[in-house]
């Protein structure tokens, strides 16, 4: 498996990185949404179309259309944030579009299945100590559900209790936490190539951001984080591998970074990054003869 960063990435950036849309990531995306709406969905959901993704610093939003084994068509929102959109947003809402479309509907057997899954990595519904809670509409003047066809569900990471997952739809909320956490993962995921593949390609995104970005005005979440924490990196090396800053340093020389600024933004002194710069000068040279 991919060695881990020793930054920690937010859960929408980890997100994002497993399931944007580039490919390659459909078997990923349907297995997450049959776990996580095992108790919602009668048959298992077996293709999903990509409709519209919205990605910015602090969430990331996806829309999909599916479609079950019994051919019922799902719609299907994903809302991943961080504590700081929770602060300007309202996370208990949903598309109000949607919902006056339903009040409009004169035959509401005509209209699809609707989820909204709300993931989040801090405690929001303080009301309720599960990790999982699941919401209908409901009108307050009547006692009965305006439309039963549509579910909000809230998984909220920092409530899972400590240990390994023990059903199979817990399993990509560890995962996730994890991950999130830049813990190690469980030995649970051995003989589990859905999540190997998740987890590469999330390392392999992480990887390709650094190298190949070369504008720091695209950096839009690492330049950030990287002044911010001042690049919070490991303190010594293991077993004989390269310090994390100076992994990340030689990265940064292979990205094109100015010196001036590699030293800035690493603490890494002058003699340092020469020495780094020479040593990876030679490796070069060694590999092309």
């Amino acid at each position: 498996m991919s060695r881990r960063s020793a930054l920690k990435y937010p859960l929408h950036v980890i997100f994002h990185y497993i399931f944007n849309q580039d490919g390659g990531n459909d078997a990923i995306l349907i297995d997450f949404l049959n776990k996580l709406l095992v108790q919602s969905v009668k048959q298992e959901i077996i293709e999903c179309v990509y409709q519209k993704t919205d990605y910015t610093s602090n969430a990331f939003q996806l829309e999909i259309k599916a479609r079950t084994a019994a051919r019922e068509h799902l719609d299907i929102r994903i809302h991943i944030c961080d504590r700081a959109y929770q602060a300007t947003h309202n996370m208990r809402e949903w598309e109000p579009q949607y919902v006056d479309h339903v009040i409009r509907e004169s035959n509401p057997c005509l209209l699809k299945s609707c989820f909204i899954i709300n993931m989040l990595n801090f405690n929001l519904l303080t009301e309720s100590p599960q990790y999982h809670n699941v919401y209908q509409v409901e009108n307050k003047r009547n006692p009965y559900l305006l439309y039963d066809k549509m579910e909000i569900h809230y998984f909220e990471l920092a409530k899972l209790p400590k240990g390994f997952p023990q059903t199979p739809s817990e399993e990509w909320l560890y995962l996730l936490k994890q991950l999130v956490n830049s813990e190690k993962i469980g030995t649970w995921i051995k003989g589990r190539a859905i999540y190997q593949h998740a987890v590469t390609r999330f390392n392999d995104a992480l990887n390709a951001e650094l190298l190949t970005t070369q504008n720091n005005s695209e950096k839009y979440w690492y330049v950030e984080r990287l002044e911010e924490q001042q690049m919070l990196l490991y303190q010594g090396k293991m077993h004989g591998q390269v310090s994390e800053r100076e992994r990340i340093v030689i990265q940064m020389i292979k990205a094109g970074y100015p010196y001036g600024q590699i030293v800035h933004l690493t603490g890494i002194s002058i003699e340092e990054l020469d020495q780094l710069a020479m040593n990876q000068y030679q490796k070069n040279n060694q590999t092309i003869s």
